[in-house]
């Protein structure tokens, strides 16, 4: 496991959001098959869903090994 110092891999806490279609975007956590990133993705995912309580335009979020789809409707 790495603590994120190595060349080629994010500092620990770094987030790269892009888009992903254009009704989403896809918050990537790291590149490497970590369990403390997977349990950061899905921390994220918990923490999205509550906010969608306030904003309808959130879609649900879909948490992956060390990412976090999030669907939006700007429609609304």
């Amino acid at each position: 496991m790495s603590n994120g110092s190595s060349s080629g891999s994010q500092p620990a806490d770094e987030v790269t959001v892009v888009p992903f279609g254009d009704s989403a975007v896809l918050a990537l956590l790291g590149n490497r098959i970590d369990m403390r990133l997977n349990a950061r993705a899905h921390a994220l995912a918990d923490r999205l869903r509550r906010l969608r309580v306030d904003d309808p335009r959130l879609g649900r979020p879909v948490p992956a090994h060390a990412s976090v789809l999030l669907p939006y409707d700007c429609s609304v």
